[in-house]
């Protein structure tokens, strides 16, 4: 992840770069994880984990103390981890039971596509999102099913951090 500020700082020894993780299922604290140099304006962190939440912030610094950390902390998320243990169970000829383990901490919702009447391999791209809502449990159903006809789901689970556009997909798992 690269973070970047402005210097805007002129008498500045360095600025110490800190993160705030939800590794342990909520927010821990700050903790430093680097200095710059003077007149520096970035900093790319190497060492986030997959399916977590992190916050940056930066404060200058120098021998007479530190600033106060910039605006509002940076978010930022990484790839949630794939569900597991995905299974489709019948319940009528129009409605199944769409069921999977959620596996990730940092998903901010999960998304269920299904395949019908095709050769539905696990790269077809014939798979259409059937359900796509903030929602973390199992089970879903589809109940927009036809008699006679074939159908394979697949799940994943998805993340965007605060203040970021792209969503994160986790792999793919399937029924």
């Amino acid at each position: 992840f690269s973070l970047n500020w402005q210097d805007s700082s002129t008498f500045e020894d360095g600025y110490r770069v800190e993160r705030n993780d939800n590794l342990s299922g909520s927010f821990a604290g700050w903790t430093e994880i680097a200095t710059s140099t003077p007149n520096s304006s970035s900093y790319t962190d190497k060492s986030t984990e997959s399916d977590a939440e992190y916050q940056f912030r930066v404060k200058a610094f120098n021998l007479a103390g530190e600033s106060e950390p910039g605006t509002d902390p940076v978010s930022h998320s990484t790839t949630p981890d794939t569900p597991t243990n995905v299974s489709s169970t019948y319940v009528s000829d129009n409605k199944f039971e769409i069921s999977f383990e959620n596996q990730a901490r940092a998903a901010d919702k999960h998304g269920i596509e299904r395949c019908d009447d095709s050769i539905c391999d696990l790269e077809s791209p014939l798979y259409n999102p059937i359900q796509s809502s903030p929602f973390n449990t199992s089970p879903q159903f589809d109940e927009t099913l036809e008699i006679n006809h074939k159908y394979r789901w697949r799940v994943r689970a998805e993340a965007k951090a605060e203040g970021e556009t792209t969503i994160l997909p986790s792999a793919y798992a399937y029924s």
